[in-house]
């Protein structure tokens, strides 16, 4: 299997609007801090599939950073925005993927 993470950053991302931390400031300068917000890619060892997990804001910009144009699955772990607010412009492209997640996830991102 090979896991290929997408991104690692937290809820608003790194650089953080208005932060004048270390981190920030190296991630404004086009350092190694950047970071886009959390979405994994699992993907079998005989190409048999690949999976998102979660699906963040920043998801268009990873899909094509990687040239990942398809996908088989999607597994969103729990109901925050950003890991599942991506999800929109990627059902644009893919519109008939499977979604999973726990039915109280589920509920609260499709209503």
């Amino acid at each position: 299997m090979k896991v290929t993470l997408l991104g690692t950053g937290d809820a608003i991302g790194t650089p953080k609007i208005g932060c004048k931390c270390p981190a920030c400031m190296d991630a404004l300068r086009g350092g190694r801090s950047r970071r886009l917000r959390f979405s994994v890619l699992l993907e079998s060892d005989e190409d048999e599939g690949k999976v998102l997990v979660d699906t963040s804001p920043d998801l268009r910009w990873q899909l094509l950073k990687k040239d990942i144009s398809h996908v088989d699955g999607v597994i969103w772990t729990h109901a925050h925005y950003d890991h599942y607010a991506g999800f929109g412009d990627f059902h644009r492209v893919q519109s008939h993927v499977d979604v999973y997640a726990l039915k109280n996830t589920m509920d609260y991102i499709l209503n």
